[in-house]
């Protein structure tokens, strides 16, 4: 028993390859231009990005930034290039503020403009928001934001 529990020991404490069988197998993968990482970078463009949303499932992601365009990457499809699907640009001349998608698949879609939009898994507009009338001094009689909005979410219950 003694033999048979030191063998077992043995066996954790040496290591299975040496650092040069690790180093030989690594250049062989450098040769093949196989991924040994699970980090990619995605460009996005030259301004900063200001939202990210990443489906439930973790298929897709969206991109939004200062240079007013949101930016739709597929995992699933992706080629070795890592381009995006699809760009959109929301509203003309208004920051991407918040991107959120839903368990559906559609996304919400937060500019700096007054008005919420909400899109389809493709990047099809769906649905806009009303705006609200700013020169009313009662707000109750108007339907809408009447300033810019800075973030939004699905309501949980109706996810």
């Amino acid at each position: 028993k003694d033999i048979h529990r030191k063998r077992k020991l043995e066996a954790f404490t040496q290591p299975s390859a040496s650092q040069d069988q690790i180093d030989a197998t690594m250049a062989n993968l450098k040769k093949l231009q196989l991924p040994v990482s699970c980090e990619i970078v995605l460009n996005h463009g030259q301004k900063v990005i200001s939202a990210m949303g990443l489906d439930p499932r973790g298929g897709r992601l969206l991109t939004g930034g200062y240079d007013y365009t949101v930016k739709m990457w597929d995992f699933a499809g992706m080629t070795r290039t890592l381009e995006n699907f699809r760009e959109l640009e929301p509203k003309e001349g208004h920051v991407i503020r918040q991107l959120r998608y839903c368990k559906g698949g559609k996304f919400l879609c937060i500019t700096g403009y007054r008005c919420a939009s909400i899109f389809t898994r493709d990047g099809h507009m769906e649905h806009e928001y009303n705006r609200g009338d700013m020169y009313i001094h009662d707000l109750q009689h108007t339907v809408g934001h009447v300033a810019a909005l800075t973030d939004g979410h699905w309501n949980p219950k109706n996810d």
